[in-house]
């Protein structure tokens, strides 16, 4: 656990013609456990690795201690931050969902913002896909995680599938619970032999 160590830093992100979510890997580990073209090896001055057909390399971080092997990462084009959005080892990773909230309580936070963000249910998922299948517990807050409506579901779904022994901890109000077909069933139970 890197406590008090940001989830962020800024360095030098070759050319991006698009977002990308990867997993940084020593290189004992390259090609192991994640796809290639899903992961940055470390290297002595960085991270680097082929990300559909394109050579990505992260170097100079102005934390170098922010990244390390095993963590998730959020690169973007024209933007040098580099976001971790799991971290390995910690014991308090949590999944954002959404901005957006049905409350406005007064002691929050993170004020609720009314905006479309849909496109985190793709980011979550790609992200789930990377986490080390040996996470023991991962939170799952927002906003209102409920909001993502069943983008949350997926969510939830991609968990259970990927992530069998992980245990969930979703923050929420609940009240979209009550709203008739939002969730019916909120995560499909297969059934299993006893």
């Amino acid at each position: 656990m890197r406590l008090g160590v940001p989830k962020h830093t800024h360095a030098t992100i070759s050319a991006l013609d698009r977002p990308y979510i990867v997993k940084l890997v020593a290189p004992a580990e390259a090609g192991q456990m994640f796809p290639a073209d899903r992961c940055l090896v470390q290297t002595p001055t960085g991270w680097q690795g082929m990300l559909d057909n394109d050579s990505i390399v992260i170097e100079g971080a102005t934390q170098v201690e922010a990244l390390a092997p095993g963590d998730v990462v959020r690169i973007r084009p024209d933007s040098s931050l580099v976001q971790v959005l799991w971290r390995r080892g910690d014991r308090s990773n949590t999944l954002f969902t959404t901005e957006r909230c049905n409350s406005l309580c007064v002691m929050c936070s993170q004020p609720p913002r009314d905006v479309d963000d849909q496109w985190r249910v793709d980011e979550l998922l790609q992200t789930i896909s990377l986490i080390d299948k040996d996470e023991p517990y991962l939170g799952v807050t927002g906003g209102e995680p409920t909001l993502l409506g069943h983008g949350l579901t997926q969510v939830l779904d991609a968990c259970r599938r990927q992530l069998p022994d992980t245990r969930l901890h979703v923050l929420t109000n609940g009240r979209q619970l009550s709203v008739p077909d939002q969730y019916s069933p909120l995560v499909p139970i297969e059934s299993s032999p006893v």
